[in-house]
């Protein structure tokens, strides 16, 4: 995490999101931004947290670029994702 929380303070909230999750259509979806290449979740660090300790593997993201090359780029790492996970 970019910024810490105190550790008490982060698991109560991680815990209490876990235990109502139930469905991955009703959380929100985390905001992400490319950056460089690496993805940094800039809103839903608890959600994340709390989808990873349900056993959830995949959730809904909305990902920002910050320039024009950082969406191509964002793109082209998507499609070879897509087409990575056909094989």
């Amino acid at each position: 995490m970019e910024f810490a929380v105190p550790a008490d303070t982060w698991n109560r909230k991680v815990s209490r999101l876990s235990s109502g999750l139930s469905n991955p259509g009703d959380v929100p979806p985390l905001i992400v931004e490319w950056r460089s290449g690496t993805l940094s979740i800039r809103d839903g660090n608890h959600r994340a947290a709390a989808m990873a300790m349900a056993g959830w593997e995949s959730c809904w993201i909305i990902i920002w670029c910050n320039s024009a090359a950082d969406h191509q780029d964002a793109r082209e790492a998507a499609v070879a994702l897509e087409q990575f996970g056909r094989r």
